[in-house]
């Protein structure tokens, strides 16, 4: 038996393909509901239960992700943005003052190619300064990795995903930008005790209590994707190990995600640079990596759990980091 386990994220591509992901070498599907209605995560459950009785399922509920919500070009020296409904063009989908921006903080926009330093913070908008300046589309992420966001942490989407995902068998509950372990708690009281919730660490603020977080969690997830554009990129691979360590000092799952294999997206063969990823995430002591747009709109999702397989199978031969319980 292979001791490193595989997700794989279910889209277009893969959706119906659950019993060939498996004979692959997956162990556990992903149901992303961040681009479904709830009652598209239920029949995704379903049809997944359907295809495989043995896969475990997880349910990714969306969580308090901050976005624009329509273009934006800050390539002058200062920008105004506003809340939705209050003011001019460009928008956000939420207030600025009320999740708690102050001035001198960041604001990042897609993927933090944009980069602004909040200036003026009023009611329902925030000036800013343009750091590092760009265009972006309409929809695209917004991180604030210096502020500590005061958002209701489970939208009434996400409280009605997490009911369909245990109504429908989920196994797994994924929660979106935990900022402390008392996220953690107040989903334990939306599901029965034999579904497990897991952490995605995404904020820096979660670094800060990441054995607490651990804690109150059955897995614990190091989600490469926001965490790396919240905090400076070069320190992502020290905070991947810290997140694993952490993990398996509290005795719980780890899982390694984004960008692992995503070459593959439409490629035949992973990039060595890859293949040294998933080694790594390995040695560093994860118990599953993730496959996220490579299984779920890649062209050859099948082909790539057998490539994210074959590495994991050489890599597990290889000394792992050592145990933090070891004399």
């Amino acid at each position: 038996m292979r001791r490193t386990k595989i997700v794989a994220t279910l889209g277009p591509a893969s959706q119906n393909l659950v019993a060939e992901l498996v004979e692959a070498g997956v162990s556990v599907v992903r149901v992303n509901c961040s681009h479904m209605t709830t009652d598209q995560v239920w029949e995704a459950v379903r049809s997944a239960r359907a295809q495989s009785e043995t896969v475990s399922i997880l349910v990714d509920i969306q969580g308090p992700k901050l976005r624009l919500t329509d273009g934006i070009d800050a390539t002058g020296s200062e920008i105004t943005i506003w809340q939705q409904g209050h003011g001019p063009h460009p928008c956000v989908g939420f207030d600025p003052s009320a999740v708690g921006v102050k001035p001198g903080e960041r604001i990042l926009i897609n993927d933090g190619r944009i980069e602004l330093e909040a200036i003026e913070v009023a009611p329902h908008s925030v000036r800013a300064r343009v750091i590092r300046g760009g265009v972006a589309e309409g929809k695209r992420g917004v991180n604030l990795p210096d502020t500590d966001v005061k958002v209701e942490m489970y939208s009434p989407k996400d409280r009605a995903d997490i009911a369909a995902a245990v109504e429908s068998g989920a196994d797994w509950i994924a929660l979106s930008f935990v900022q402390r372990a008392a996220d953690v708690v107040q989903a334990r009281s939306m599901v029965p005790p034999d579904v497990r919730l897991l952490s995605k660490i995404e904020r820096p603020q979660a670094l800060d209590v990441l054995d607490e977080i651990c804690s109150a969690s059955d897995v614990v997830m190091a989600a490469r994707g926001d965490l790396g554009v919240e905090i400076p990129f070069a320190r992502l691979p020290v905070t991947q190990r810290t997140i694993a360590d952490s993990a398996l000092r509290a005795g719980i799952v780890s899982v390694c995600a984004t960008e692992m294999l995503e070459s593959m997206i439409t490629g035949s063969r992973p990039t060595r640079a890859e293949v040294s990823d998933v080694t790594n995430a390995v040695r560093d002591g994860f118990d599953c990596v993730m496959l996220s747009a490579e299984t779920a709109i890649g062209h050859d999702p099948i082909g790539t759990v057998r490539a994210m397989a074959a590495i994991l199978t050489e890599a597990d031969t290889v000394d792992r980091i050592k145990s933090p319980f070891a004399d």
